[in-house]
Parts: C-alpha cells; structure tokens; sequence
C-alpha cells in the first residue's frame, strides 16, 4: 500500500496550503516548506487534498491565539541580569484646611502733665487714649497635591550563570518549531 506524505500531497496539489494562516510577524511560506522538509517522510492522516487544505485551515485558524502568545513571548524585549523591576506610584495630598492666623491688639493712654513752679500736684495739659488693632493680621492655606513614583529594578538574588542558562534556553526556543512539532502530531502518522 502506498502512502502519501505532505510534500507527496502539495506536487500533486500546491493549493493545499491556501488556508494556512499565521499570526503577523512570522512567514508562512518558510513554515509551510520547513514542515513539508521535516515530514517528507511521514504518512498524512487525511491523503485527500481538499480535506487536508480544510484540515489546515481549520487548525491554523484555531491555533492563532497560541501562536500569537508564543510569539509574543519570543520577541519581548527584557535585561538578561536584571529579574526584578517594581514601579510604586506614591499619592501625597493636602487641602490645607489648617493655615495660620495671627493678630496683635493694644490699648493704652498717653498723658501730658506738668506743674507750675511753686505748685506741688502735677496738672494734665494733654491726654490721648488709643485702642484697637496695632501690628498685623495674617491668614493663609497651603495645600498639596503630588505623586511620587519610585522604579527599581535589577536582579534578585539569582546567580549570573543560572540566568545565562535560562537565556540559552529562551534563545533555542522557536515558535515556527513548535507550529512545524504541533502540525506533525496533529497531521501525520508516527508509526516507523
């Protein structure tokens, strides 16, 4: 019995990867033809090519969310030394309801006296009396309103070379290989 792998199936249909779909950021051409290289070999479960392109479609679309986590993940932008980075925003606020007020109040008489020359009381000549405010009144608010933010950032505790280590693990991840591993799981029989 004769059996038809993937490659087998796209020289006899190319149309079978139309329905193949990929998140943006990755190339579906180079995907399609890497997993045709890697499978060449192997049985497809469905040898029909208006099934198979179905199938296909039918997966890719399904798949996208994975894909574009996978992906996302892949591209993101972190330091390699540095495991740790907190941002605290700090609210200081005040409506200045206790402000300070101050006043000065005096009152007095001023008396003008003198005597004749053979005279023994003093006589007034002049009296002025003064009451009321002297000096000044002052009243005023201060208020606040500010935000704080403190970041830092840098690496926890963990040794250098176990976070090298975990670099080199991320580097060797791709995600066109795990969609090429996905499809030869899902398409192909693995029986040798």
């Amino acid at each position: 019995m004769a059996t038809l792998s993937i490659l087998g199936l796209y020289n006899a249909d190319p149309t079978v990867w139309d329905e193949f779909a990929v998140p943006e950021g990755l190339n579906r051409v180079d995907i399609y033809t890497d997993i045709m290289l890697e499978c060449a070999e192997l049985e497809v479960l469905y040898p029909d090519p208006d099934l198979m392109r179905a199938a296909i479609g039918l997966w890719s679309r399904k798949s996208q969310n994975e894909w574009s986590r996978l992906y996302a993940t892949a591209a993101a932008e972190y330091d390699l030394t540095g495991n740790v980075s907190v941002k605290e925003t700090e609210h200081r606020k005040s409506d200045g309801t206790s402000g300070n007020t101050s006043s000065t109040t005096s009152s007095g008489t001023a008396l003008n006296q003198s005597n004749s020359f053979n005279a023994a009381t003093m006589m007034d000549n002049d009296k002025q009396t003064t009451s009321g405010t002297v000096g000044s009144t002052s009243s005023g608010t201060t208020g606040y309103n500010e935000d704080i933010t403190r970041t830092r950032s840098g690496n926890a505790g963990v040794p250098y070379q176990d976070l090298i280590a975990k670099e080199r693990e991320i580097a060797k991840f791709c995600v066109e290989d795990a969609i090429k591993d996905d499809f030869k799981h899902r398409f192909c029989l693995l029986v040798y």
